[in-house]
Protein backbone atom coordinates (compact mmCIF):
# COMPACT_ATOMS: atom_id res chain seq x y z
CA UNK A 1 0.00 0.00 0.00
CA UNK A 2 1.62 3.42 -1.35
CA UNK A 3 0.20 5.46 1.45
CA UNK A 4 -2.18 4.22 4.36
CA UNK A 5 -5.35 6.00 5.45
CA UNK A 6 -5.58 7.04 9.53
CA UNK A 7 -8.48 5.06 10.38
CA UNK A 8 -10.27 2.13 8.40
CA UNK A 9 -14.41 1.23 8.72
CA UNK A 10 -15.99 -1.70 7.72
CA UNK A 11 -19.35 -2.58 8.25
CA UNK A 12 -19.61 -6.76 7.69
CA UNK A 13 -21.74 -8.16 5.20
CA UNK A 14 -23.55 -11.37 7.32
CA UNK A 15 -21.10 -14.02 5.25
CA UNK A 16 -17.83 -12.19 6.99
CA UNK A 17 -16.33 -14.87 9.37
CA UNK A 18 -13.92 -14.25 12.28
CA UNK A 19 -10.84 -14.98 11.23
CA UNK A 20 -11.36 -12.94 8.30
CA UNK A 21 -11.87 -10.42 9.91
CA UNK A 22 -9.05 -10.76 11.93
CA UNK A 23 -6.93 -11.18 8.69
CA UNK A 24 -8.17 -7.66 7.75
CA UNK A 25 -7.49 -5.88 10.98
CA UNK A 26 -3.86 -7.22 10.96
CA UNK A 27 -3.67 -5.99 7.56
CA UNK A 28 -4.73 -2.68 8.71
CA UNK A 29 -2.74 -2.41 11.19
CA UNK A 30 1.01 -3.60 9.19
CA UNK A 31 0.19 -0.87 6.89
CA UNK A 32 0.19 1.56 9.79
CA UNK A 33 -3.14 2.19 9.97
CA UNK A 34 -3.99 4.19 13.42
CA UNK A 35 -7.66 2.94 13.91
CA UNK A 36 -9.85 0.23 12.22
CA UNK A 37 -13.25 -0.11 13.54
CA UNK A 38 -15.56 -3.14 12.43
CA UNK A 39 -19.26 -2.73 12.46
CA UNK A 40 -21.32 -6.10 13.05
CA UNK A 41 -24.92 -4.63 12.02
CA UNK A 42 -25.47 -8.60 13.16
CA UNK A 43 -24.66 -8.00 16.80
CA UNK A 44 -24.94 -4.62 17.05
CA UNK A 45 -21.28 -4.06 18.03
CA UNK A 46 -18.13 -2.19 17.19
CA UNK A 47 -14.74 -3.55 17.32
CA UNK A 48 -11.83 -1.16 17.91
CA UNK A 49 -8.49 -2.37 16.51
CA UNK A 50 -5.38 -0.27 17.62
CA UNK A 51 -1.86 -0.95 17.12
CA UNK A 52 -0.32 -2.17 20.11
CA UNK A 53 -3.54 -3.04 21.85
CA UNK A 54 -6.00 -5.49 22.31
CA UNK A 55 -9.11 -5.29 20.22
CA UNK A 56 -12.26 -3.75 22.20
CA UNK A 57 -15.57 -4.53 21.91
CA UNK A 58 -18.23 -1.87 22.56
CA UNK A 59 -22.08 -2.20 22.58
CA UNK A 60 -25.46 -0.34 23.04
CA UNK A 61 -25.43 2.12 24.29
CA UNK A 62 -21.99 3.11 24.15
CA UNK A 63 -20.16 6.38 22.63
CA UNK A 64 -17.15 5.35 20.83
CA UNK A 65 -14.54 8.17 20.34
CA UNK A 66 -11.97 7.63 17.42
CA UNK A 67 -9.17 9.31 19.24
CA UNK A 68 -6.16 9.94 18.49
CA UNK A 69 -7.33 9.43 14.92
CA UNK A 70 -10.20 11.95 14.85
CA UNK A 71 -10.08 13.93 18.32
CA UNK A 72 -13.48 15.55 18.52
CA UNK A 73 -15.59 12.60 16.87
CA UNK A 74 -17.70 10.31 18.63
CA UNK A 75 -19.95 7.74 17.52
CA UNK A 76 -23.21 6.59 19.43
CA UNK A 77 -23.94 3.17 18.95
CA UNK A 78 -27.43 3.40 19.72
CA UNK A 79 -28.61 6.16 16.86
CA UNK A 80 -25.87 4.79 14.49
CA UNK A 81 -27.65 1.28 14.79
CA UNK A 82 -31.33 2.55 14.68
CA UNK A 83 -30.85 4.47 11.46
CA UNK A 84 -29.09 1.03 10.06
CA UNK A 85 -32.42 -0.35 10.96
CA UNK A 86 -34.71 2.34 9.22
Amino acid sequence: MESQPDIAIEILSPGDSAGRTLQRADFYLRVGVSLAWFIDPETRTLTAYRPGMQPTVHTEPETVDAKPVLADFTLDLTAMFAEMDA
